[in-house]
Order: structure tokens, then C-alpha cells, then sequence
């Protein structure tokens, strides 16, 4: 996301193997979040916060989140953000061990009703 520099969050390379420790690495996900960085997944519709596995729209918080375009006017781009989240149109879930999942593009890959 080029709203949200430099990045959202990352696997580990290398970090699949456990051995009881925290994991750091899941194939198929773009990894956590960075600390200090929010993210959470909620209905289009309603603006409800989903729970884990569960896919919709994903949104961020945090420092790394553009406060505007520039060039826009004072308030331009603000207008997106929701209370400081920032809608990034992607259709994602977050799994049972906190790793996000891209499921596809909202309103793009949106499954038929």
C-alpha cells in the first residue's frame, strides 16, 4: 500500500519452524503486523468488526498511515480514514495465529450474492 509506508507487515524468512516458539512465517500470508502497527478486518456493509477467520474488508492504523495527498487541500485523503483506520480496499482475513491472509480485492473478487 502506497498509503501506508513503508510496510504493513512481513513473514519471517526462514521462520516456519517452530520448536515452540512463537511462529514467524506462514505460507500463503503476508506475514503480521508490524508493532505499533493496527489492522482489522470488518463488514463493508456495516462497519462491524469481524472476527478471526472471517473475510472482509482490511483496514490499518498506525504511524506508517499517510495523513493526506499531497497537492489535495488541507483535509483531502483525511476523508478516507475512518477514526485513523484507512480502508485499503483489500478482502482479507486474519487467522487463529495472527497472520493476515489476502483473500482478494473488494468489490474486484467479491463472490456472488
Amino acid at each position: 500500500l502506497t498509503e501506508c509506508g513503508p510496510v504493513v507487515s512481513f513473514n519471517v524468512p526462514g521462520g516456519d519452524s517452530h520448536e515452540g516458539r512463537q511462529m514467524a512465517h506462514r505460507p500463503g500470508s503476508i506475514g503480521r503486523p508490524l508493532p505499533g502497527v493496527a489492522v482489522r478486518v470488518v463488514d463493508r456493509e456495516t462497519g462491524a468488526v469481524l472476527p478471526q477467520d472471517q473475510s472482509g474488508e482490511l483496514q490499518v492504523k498506525g504511524p506508517n498511515v499517510m495523513l493526506g495527498y499531497v497537492g489535495a487541500g488541507e483535509g483531502a485523503g483525511s476523508s478516507r480514514l475512518e477514526d485513523g483506520w484507512l480502508p485499503t480496499g483489500d478482502r482479507a482475513h486474519i487467522d487463529r495465529g495472527g497472520f493476515l491472509i489476502i483473500d482478494g480485492r473488494s468489490g474486484v473478487d467479491d463472490p456472488p450474492v
